[in-house]
């Protein structure tokens, strides 16, 4: 067969949705670290505005999974990924989990942590709007 074949059955494997590695959330803790500091402050910022509470404040929502998906971080119950609905559809709830991963965090508009301390080149954290809610 002619090499240009081999190379487009490659990429079509590579693109196919059993290739996908999933993504792992790290929650607002592992942010909160670096980012509360004068000069780095997003978190001290981020406490003050809806988004911390989305989940929190309320009380409707919480039982609602048509809701949890805007109002969590990493909602994909097509993938274990790491994400709130990994920790609210275990059986039982994972409560530690879900505390982990409530409210509207850092990676619902970043993505999901995938880099060293220091967010070097290789980092995933991307401001385009297409990343929102991923």
């Amino acid at each position: 067969m002619h090499k240009g074949y081999w190379m487009l059955v490659l990429v079509i494997v590579a693109l196919s949705p059993a290739a996908v590695v999933a993504q792992t959330y790290s929650g607002v803790a592992v942010c909160q670290g670096c980012h509360s500091v004068p000069g780095r402050d997003q978190y001290t910022y981020w406490v003050t505005t809806g988004h911390a509470v989305a989940y929190d404040s309320v009380t409707v929502i919480q039982n609602n999974p048509s809701c949890l998906p805007c109002h969590t971080t990493g909602w994909d119950t097509t993938q274990a990924n790491g994400g709130f609905d990994d920790f609210y559809l275990a059986q039982p709830p994972d409560q530690a989990g879900i505390t982990k991963m409530k409210n509207v965090q850092c990676e619902s508009c970043h993505g999901p942590v995938q880099f060293g301390g220091n967010h070097g080149d290789a980092s995933t954290i991307r401001p385009e709007a297409e990343v929102c809610g991923s």
